[in-house]
């Protein structure tokens, strides 16, 4: 719990920085970098978590990996992380930046899952559509989960609508069921 604090209240200091010299756009792509990076190596993720491994080590990997990849400020915000010890929660850091990053732009994740890839006409749709249901521009992450036979699932918040083919199937299962135990009586 106090790792998620010290992520947000680092995240939030990086995201008034941003904001203030003009370059939160930049900032924002480079955190989805980090992320994307420390994500999709596991082992590098581990390494910058180790309590074993000295903050110098640390600090010489992250500079290797993003020196001359990410804007200067994002660079020495990597360098002041790893002085302080906090390298391990860059993770962490870089998510609470992201969200920040989208209240800040007025934008809301979207998470739909379908049974198939979506189109590029469907993705534009279904865009348009959140848009509408949301309030507010959307960022839309696509799941394919073939267990929803066909239609959509669509998140945002704590809101949810389930129009996939599964759902209506358990309803309609549901409806016998229900239909059963009358006619018993």
């Amino acid at each position: 719990m106090r790792s998620v604090r010290s992520a947000i209240r680092y995240a939030q200091a990086l995201l008034g920085l941003a904001k203030e010299q003009g370059s939160l756009d930049a900032v924002k792509a480079d955190m989805e970098l980090i992320l994307r990076t420390l994500s999709q190596n596991s082992e590098l993720r581990v390494l910058m978590q180790s309590p074993v491994i000295r903050a110098e080590k640390k600090h010489a990997i992250l500079t290797e990996l993003f020196s001359g990849k990410v804007e200067k400020m994002t660079m020495s915000f990597l360098q002041l992380l790893a002085k302080k010890h906090r390298e391990m929660f860059v993770v962490e850091i870089a998510q609470s930046f992201i969200h920040l990053w989208r209240g800040e732009m007025g934008i809301k994740k979207v998470h739909i899952a379908s049974a198939q890839a979506l189109s590029a006409a469907q993705r534009e749709t279904m865009i348009k559509w959140s848009m509408e249901w949301t309030g507010s521009k959307v960022e839309l992450e696509e799941i394919v989960n073939p267990d929803l036979i066909g239609g959509f699932v669509l998140r945002a918040d704590d809101k949810q609508l389930d129009a996939s083919i599964s759902n209506r199937l358990n309803d309609l299962r549901r409806s016998f069921d229900d239909n059963l135990y009358i006619a018993e009586f």
